[in-house]
């Protein structure tokens, strides 16, 4: 970062036959900041890779909780996690998550950055008359600073993340273990070295030094130090996870390529070479830097049975665009039309400070596909991968890409992005954002045992249509277009050799888009791909398709808006399509129930004419954690202790915290979701609360001028006297409820 300004002061004097003095002075200043460079690349390392780290200018996968300045009133540091990814793993026998876990302990810590202020001032006085003063005063002050990994006096800096330790073959720098896995410990040294079931923290002095040694809570030292914090034995795990890089994979592994069959094509005698010849194979090192990339993962579970995941599906890359929009208005759906190559570049000339923010993830892969399920006894005789002449059993899943760059973008409009509003009373820092990249897709195209052939047919979908490119619109190009599964078909191995086979069974899945309608990305204008119904062709008879599986769906079908929706991701209408906490307060139970039922399936009609119904309400709690729950009631206005029983409706309802004369109104009204009729039963509102917290516009500038700020917070509450400090107000116990003296709430105002 650079930063350069400069200011000035003049002052001039006058002085007239020493009777009259006339003096004046004047100061301007000017400053701005801008990134030292346009562009910047930094090595990334995650936790699988974190010794790889070494000088201090990578960025290393680690989260923080609660962070924040820090000073003398929050003396705490943010809280720092390693961060790891989760793989979830769901096959037969196995339906579980693992994790990585290091085999060693190290430091981490954020890339490493610098900033330059240059600013110069310039001064003068001048006195013209019986008495003559000049003066100058020029300054040209210099400041650097930077941020990097905290070495000087920190003895833990010593630590660092290896790939392998001297004299242990046995070593491993990361491990995948099942999340909740039970089993023995193997490094029961390790684990008292570190505390054992006691918080530890490393030891600062007076001057901000460290020691190498942990110190527990009762201010003892919990042991070891330096490699003593080294898993010296492997850990114990039921089910084994093993993964190869694609470096790895091409030379050991269960497939040393990626085979790709053809989309809706099969094979017959007499297609055989054809479709031998259609059969395309893929380098497992797609890119320069891939080679690195897990391209291969095997599960064994304990009875043996290796489940082989040997095709990663790739993101090919993922790129984060945000920029200044001032002067643009969003439309009802909160979008924003943007000028293309002008205010998605370096180029942006919008607002005060011209921003503009773009970051790039490179490829990697987001699924590894299961390809191969081999018994304990299986073995390979002939080394061409499962075919029928190997002992034990097999079975193998081929696949089809059917595009290799499926272009996305959210959101798919042309040239519109998703409108970030600043401060409502400053019209120069809106900001726009939209996501964009493109990755590989890809289908099952069949599944193989020893006896049988199951065969998977695709067509066209018309939604989740691809976009154009960077700048959003539905793409015309045909492999831009997802497929939906039109059927599988069942055969027996010997007869699918066989030209004109007969499937042993067919199963026949028929669709609509009468879900959630007016997708953007639906050519035809439709909603989204909606199940209607499944049947089963046994041989050549279609009589199966006169008792269908049926499926209907809730009467409740909002077409799409990508605003409405919770922070849960469900469906939710607050009116004008923000989400907030106005929205939920005004949310009755009726219409949440009738929310959590968008789009869902509610009946299923079943070949014998039996019928599932299902039935949805929004889901309801009454603790987090051991905390009673508690829930946002709408605001109905500000009184003071005169007015606080009454009732304040309609124009009565003052959203002013202020009287006429400037004296607060110190009572706050809110909406009681139940009835009350004594001042006891309001208190049923507020046991045990200590901070109620608040959310509203409040007017930051004069009445004349346009512009809320959305001003959240906690009050503070000591709420003891019924009817005095809080009480009912006098309206039969329908409308409200008055709060004692909310001083949080005039703070937020003034």
């Amino acid at each position: 970062m650079f930063e350069d300004g400069f200011g000035g002061q003049f002052k001039l004097g006058a002085e007239l036959g020493g009777v009259v003095t006339l003096s004046g002075e004047a100061e301007f200043s000017y400053s701005s900041s801008r990134y030292a460079k346009n562009y910047d690349e930094l090595p990334a390392f995650g936790y699988i890779y974190a010794h790889k780290g070494r000088n201090g200018r990578e960025v290393m996968d680690v989260q923080r909780d609660k962070g924040g300045s820090f000073s003398k009133e929050i003396p705490n540091l943010p809280m720092a996690q390693f961060a790891h990814d989760l793989y979830n793993v769901n096959v037969q026998g196995i339906q579980s998550s693992f994790r990585p876990f290091r085999g060693d302990a190290g430091t981490l810590y954020d890339p490493a950055a610098s900033s330059t202020c240059v600013k110069g001032e310039l001064g003068g006085d001048a006195g013209p008359g019986d008495l003559v003063k000049v003066g100058v005063n020029i300054k040209v002050p210099i400041k650097y600073g930077q941020s990097n990994k905290w070495q000087e006096g920190n003895a833990f800096n010593s630590l660092s993340f290896k790939e392998q330790v001297d004299g242990n073959p046995l070593y491993e720098p990361v491990y995948f273990k099942s999340m909740g896995e039970a089993t023995a410990m193997a490094n029961d040294t390790l684990f008292n070295t570190i505390g054992g079931f006691s918080a530890v923290a490393p030891s600062v002095d007076e001057h901000g030094n460290t020691s190498i040694q942990l110190l527990k809570g009762n201010g003892t030292y919990a042991g070891g130090y330096g490699q003593s914090y080294i898993r010296k034995n492997r850990e114990f795990r039921q089910n084994n996870f093993q993964w190869l890089t694609a470096m790895e994979a091409s030379q050991m592994g269960f497939s040393k390529q990626i085979i790709i069959h053809p989309i809706n094509s099969f094979q017959s005698v007499s297609n055989l070479t054809t479709y031998q010849n259609s059969i395309s194979k893929s380098n497992r090192v797609k890119y320069a830097s891939s080679g690195k990339h897990i391209s291969e993962v095997t599960v064994t579970r304990t009875d043996g049975t290796r489940f082989v995941f040997g095709i990663p599906a790739y993101n090919n890359h993922i790129t984060d665009v945000s920029f200044n929009i001032s002067g643009e208005e969003k439309d009802s759906i909160g979008l924003v039309n943007y000028t293309p190559r002008q205010d998605n570049t370096p180029q942006n000339n919008r607002g005060r400070n011209h921003k503009y923010d773009r970051e790039r993830v490179p490829a990697h892969p987001y699924a590894w596909l299961l390809t191969d399920m081999l018994s304990a006894d299986y073995v390979d005789l002939t080394g061409n991968g499962p075919s029928s002449d190997d002992l034990g059993t097999y079975t193998k899943f081929n696949y089809t890409r059917s595009n290799d760059q499926y272009f996305w973008r959210v959101p798919v409009q042309k040239d519109k992005a998703i409108f970030k509003e600043g401060a409502k009373t400053d019209h120069e820092d809106n900001m726009a954002s939209y996501s964009y990249g493109s990755k590989e897709l890809w289908y099952i195209h069949s599944i193989e045992t020893k006896n049988y052939v199951a065969e998977f047919t695709y067509s066209d979908r018309e939604d989740a249509v691809g976009s154009q490119g960077e700048d959003g619109g539905v793409s015309a190009y045909p492999n831009q277009r997802m497929k939906k599964l039109d059927k599988i078909e069942l055969y027996t191995r010997a007869s699918r050799l066989q030209d004109n086979a007969v499937p042993i069974k067919t199963v026949h899945f028929v669709y609509d888009y009468s879900l959630c309608g007016k997708v953007p990305n639906n050519i035809s204008g439709g909603g989204k791909l909606t199940l209607k119904r499944i049947w089963f062709q046994y041989g050549s008879s279609e009589k199966g398709s006169r008792n269908p599986y049926l499926f209907s769906y809730s009467s409740f079908n909002p077409d799409y808006h990508r605003k409405k929706l919770d922070r849960w991701g469900n469906y939710i209408d607050g009116g004008d399509g923000d989400e907030g906490a106005g929205t939920y307060a005004a949310l009755a139970k009726e219409d949440a129930d009738r929310f959590s039922s968008a789009w869902l399936l509610n009946r299923i009609t079943v070949p014998t004419g039996s019928i599932i119904n299902v039935e949805y309400e929004s889901k309801d709690y009454r603790y987090v954690q051991n905390k009673r729950a508690m829930e946002f009631r709408p605001i109905a206005g500000f009184t003071d202790a005169a007015g606080k029983e009454e009732v304040l409706t309609g124009d009565a309802a003052q959203d002013i915290l202020y009287t006429s004369d400037n004296k607060v109104k110190n009572y706050l009204q809110f909406k009681l979701k139940q009835p009350v009729t004594t001042h006891e039963e309001v208190r049923a509102y507020v046991q045990d609360v200590q901070e109620l917290y608040f959310a509203m516009n409040v007017r930051l500038s004069k009445p004349s001028e346009n512009g809320l700020e959305k001003i959240e917070g906690f009050i503070p509450v000591n709420l003891r006297t019924a009817g005095v400090d809080f009480g009912k107000c006098n309206d039969g116990g329908t409308a409200g409820c008055a709060c004692r003296k909310c001083t949080m709430a005039m703070k937020c105002a003034i």
